[in-house]
C-alpha cells in the first residue's frame, strides 16, 4: 500500500494538523517581528504607549494565541493519532487473521504483532508530523533568509553558503555515528 493512499483517507485530519503547524511557526517567529513593528508605529506616530503595559499587552497576546494554537494542535494530533491507529491496527490485524496457519506459525505472533505496530505507530509519525515540520522548517528557512537579506547583504551571502555545509556536515557527522 502507498503512503499516498492513507495520506487519502486521512486528509483532513494532515490538513488541519499541518494548518496548525503553520499557525505555531508564525506565532513563534514572526510574532517578534510584528510586535517590534506595531510598537515602531505607535512609537512614530508620537502616541504614548502606556510603557510597559502595551509590550506586556502585545508579549501576552502573542504567547496566548501561541498557546492556544499549540492547545488546539495537540487535540487534533491526538484525535487523529487515536483515529489512525485503531483502524489501521484493525485492519492490519484482521488481515493477519486470514493468514494460513503454516505462515503464522513460522514467523511466530510476536513477530507479526511487533511489525504492524511498528508500522502503524511510523506512519503515523510520518503523516502527523514529519511532514509538516519538514516543510515547516524550509519555510522558516526562506523566510529567514528574507530578513538577512532585509538586513545585510553580506551576511546574506555568508548564510546561503554555510547552508549547504550544515547540511553535508550534519550528513557526515549522522553516517559516521551509525
Amino acid at each position: 500500500m502507498k503512503i499516498s493512499e492513507f495520506a487519502g483517507r486521512y486528509t483532513k485530519y494532515i490538513l488541519l494538523i499541518f494548518g496548525f503547524v503553520f499557525l505555531k511557526t508564525v506565532f513563534t517567529f514572526i510574532t517578534p517581528v510584528l510586535i517590534k513593528t506595531i510598537l515602531d508605529r505607535i512609537s512614530s506616530a508620537s502616541i504614548n504607549p502606556d510603557g510597559l503595559g502595551t509590550y506586556f499587552a502585545l508579549f501576552a497576546g502573542a504567547f496566548v494565541l501561541l498557546y492556544a494554537t499549540n492547545f488546539v494542535l495537540t487535540y487534533f494530533n491526538l484525535k487523529f493519532s487515536y483515529i489512525f491507529k485503531v483502524n489501521e491496527l484493525e485492519h492490519l490485524y484482521r488481515k493477519l487473521m486470514k493468514m494460513k496457519y503454516a505462515d503464522y506459525y513460522k514467523n511466530g505472533s510476536a513477530y507479526y504483532v511487533n511489525r504492524i505496530t511498528v508500522f502503524v505507530y511510523d506512519l503515523f509519525a510520518l503523516l502527523s508530523n514529519t511532514l509538516s515540520y519538514a516543510f515547516i522548517s524550509i519555510l522558516t528557512i526562506l523566510i529567514s533568509f528574507y530578513f538577512i537579506y532585509r538586513t545585510n547583504t553580506n551576511i546574506f551571502l555568508i548564510a546561503l553558503v554555510l547552508l549547504p555545509i550544515n547540511y553535508f556536515g550534519f550528513k557526515r557527522i549522522n553516517k559516521a555515528l551509525l
